[in-house]
């Protein structure tokens, strides 16, 4: 039964949400392999992923608002 659930949750998912979806994906996988493959030393290697973290959020904060203006534009069009 609960496979049929997530089918009828992934029809249900706007090209946005899929998007967002995918790209944490992608940024969780990247991390992970970055951190297994780096030459750096531990502290070292904290460090820099730290400050890409540091960014990745601040994309994400500008794409979502970006994105919310984006929806009042259409929404304010479409009435």
């Amino acid at each position: 039964m609960r496979i049929f659930n997530n089918v009828k949750m992934k029809k249900c998912m706007t090209p946005t949400a899929k998007f967002f979806v995918g790209f944490l994906a992608g940024a969780l996988t990247g991390a992970s392999l970055g951190l297994l493959l780096a030459p750096e030393k531990g502290e070292e290697s904290r460090k820099i992923l730290k400050t890409k973290v540091a960014d990745l959020g601040e994309k994400g904060k500008e794409l979502y608002t970006k994105m919310k203006k984006k929806k009042e534009e259409i929404t304010e069009d479409s009435e």
